[in-house]
């Protein structure tokens, strides 16, 4: 009987002393997979609130379309910035994915120099009705590519209205 016992408590010590290790080894993986600043521990949410606070500064007043590698805390980092006009007639949700897309496309150009297809239509005139005179006036853009992991990958660091509250401002960043 007590050998039973004892083949029993071996057999389960040395079962668990496997799983130990396997559990390890999992937690270790997991720990690199979830935590992106593991190998640079100044790079966190304070150099990625001061990137906010820079680039408001610098695209709040004057608004334009650009793709720049910065260094904030000793992190490198890629922004991209899209822009969209903001109207009556269009949502807010319409004019933050048309900006997306320009920021996608100023990242790429950036990193790949590739080419964008874009078109842009303005079509203006008038009507006569029962003698009055009515203008109209109608705008369309277009904008087309095909983007790569690193571009597609890319999370939004902000998004505000320019401080004439015409245009959408939307900035995507990578750590690099």
């Amino acid at each position: 009987m007590k050998k039973i016992i004892i083949l029993i408590f071996l057999v389960s010590f040395v079962s668990c002393k496997g799983d130990k290790t396997n559990d390890f080894l999992l937690e270790d993986e997991v720990s690199d997979f979830a935590s992106p600043y593991d190998e640079k521990p100044e790079c966190d949410s304070e150099a990625e609130d001061k990137l906010i606070k820079f680039t408001k500064n610098e695209f709040m007043d004057f608004p334009y379309e650009s793709a720049r590698y910065v260094r904030m805390n000793e992190c490198d980092y890629v922004i991209a910035v899209g822009t969209s006009a903001l109207s009556r007639s269009k949502k807010n949700q319409v004019a933050a994915r048309i900006a997306k897309i320009k920021a996608q496309n100023q990242a790429t150009s950036l990193i790949n120099q590739t080419k964008v297809t874009s078109s842009e239509v303005l079509k203006m005139g008038e009507s006569v009705r029962n003698d009055n005179l009515d203008f109209y006036e109608n705008f369309k853009s277009e904008v087309s590519g095909n983007l790569f992991g690193f571009v597609s990958g890319m999370q939004t660091l902000t998004a505000f209205r320019s401080s004439d509250k015409s245009t959408l401002v939307y900035i995507l960043f990578k750590q690099i």
